[in-house]
This record gives C-alpha cells, structure tokens and sequence, in this order.
C-alpha cells in the first residue's frame, strides 16, 4: 500500500512543523506540501526540523491561505492527487479585532475547504480549538456543550460550522486543549519556565480550569 500525499497548511507554525516532522520521522508520508505565508527560515525552525523542510520529501509553497487568488497552487495536483489536508493554519493571537479572525480564520478555512473539494482530497482535518466548549470542572468531550468562551473560539466555531455545509468535503475537526512543547515561544511554555526556574512566583488564573496536552503527546 502506497504512502499517503500530505498537506499541512500553516505547516510553519507551531502545531504544523511538529506535525511535519512526526510525519517524516514516522514514515507516514511519501509527499508532504507545506503551505504558509512565512518562510520556512523566519519560522524559528529546529535544526531537525529545517533538515526536513529541506530534503525531498517537504515541499514549500508560500501563500496566503484566506486569498483564492492564490489557494490553486497550494492544491495543484499535476504531480497526483493529494490524501489528507491537515489545516493547523489561522490566527493564534488572543484579543484581535473581528475582522482579523474573520480574514485569518473563517475566510482561511472556508477558502481551504473549497479548494480541497475541487481538487478532490480525502480527508481535510480541520485543528480547531477546545475553547469552544463551556467552561467547566470536568475535560470536555464531544458531547458537551458548546459554548466559545473567547473571540477566537467563537470565530474558530463559525469556521467549522461553514466546512460543514461545504458539499462534499470530508471533514474531520479536532480540538485541541492548550498545546505547549519544545520550540513553543508565545504560550504556556514560557510560564512553565518561569515556574521552573523561579519558584516563588504565584499565579492565579481566576475560577478557569485549563487542560494541556504536550505537542509531543499530540500527534
């Protein structure tokens, strides 16, 4: 059985370059294209990780995923037809104005689910966030209540909701909890070190309860 032509949009991001090199290290893939608007050198990639981006089996094209101008090269499949599109792209930033989650979220996923149709993909994971779901003392799971408690859950909610009603698209969403790991430099992992190398320092996050899981354990 042949090996599965992957796409990993946002591939330069967190999520996505980890992604990318679970799929190369595990063999998982005999093509991997990796689409984002930042380049593979300004990414802040690991030295494994640029040895990857780099060898044969990592394609780059740079494009800005919310424009259909420039979507079709992402998806071209004049060298075969692509098996699974992992979406890992989108707005990270907390606090950011509705037209920003709008453009960078709802618009990119949409564009994304479309072309994947056209272009006759498999399967199109969809990483969407586990902000969606109420707030509660108990880990939510796909049954429970979904309520966005932030401006980007709520964006991030409308964008799934969109893929959906695209006809023909295969859909899979995954929503994952806080994602921390090695090479994280803007989330949770910066307070980690904090509390590891200052042990006195106190924080208090309110009533919230927070569920992490480790980039490492993810895929």
């Amino acid at each position: 059985m042949s090996k599965p032509r992957v796409i990993v949009l946002g591939g330069c991001g967190f999520i996505g370059k980890n992604l990318v090199q679970y799929l190369a290290e595990k063999g998982l893939a005999s093509k991997i294209r990796v689409a984002d608007k930042v380049l593979p050198d300004l990414a802040g990639l690991s030295k494994k990780q640029s040895e990857i981006f780099k060898s044969d089996l990592v394609e780059f094209k740079q494009s800005n995923l919310a424009r259909e101008a420039t979507i079709g090269k992402v998806f071209d499949t004049a060298d075969g037809k692509w098996d699974f599109v992992f979406n890992c792209a989108g707005e990270t930033k907390y606090s950011q104005t509705d037209e920003v989650y709008k453009e960078n979220i709802i618009d990119l996923s949409l564009c994304c689910g479309n072309a994947a149709v056209k272009a006759g993909v498999s399967r199109f994971i969809e990483v969407s966030t586990a902000q969606i779901y109420d707030a509660d003392k108990k880990p939510s799971d796909e049954k429970s209540k979904v309520k966005p408690w932030t401006k980007l859950a709520k964006a991030k909610q409308e964008a799934e909701e969109k893929l959906r009603a695209i006809k023909g698209l295969n859909l899979i969403i995954v929503r994952p909890a806080l994602v921390y790991g090695p090479g994280d430099i803007t989330g949770i992992s910066k307070f980690i070190n904090l509390f590891y190398f200052n042990t006195d320092l106190n924080f208090s996050f309110s009533s919230t309860y927070y569920y992490c899981c480790c980039i490492q354990a993810t895929w």
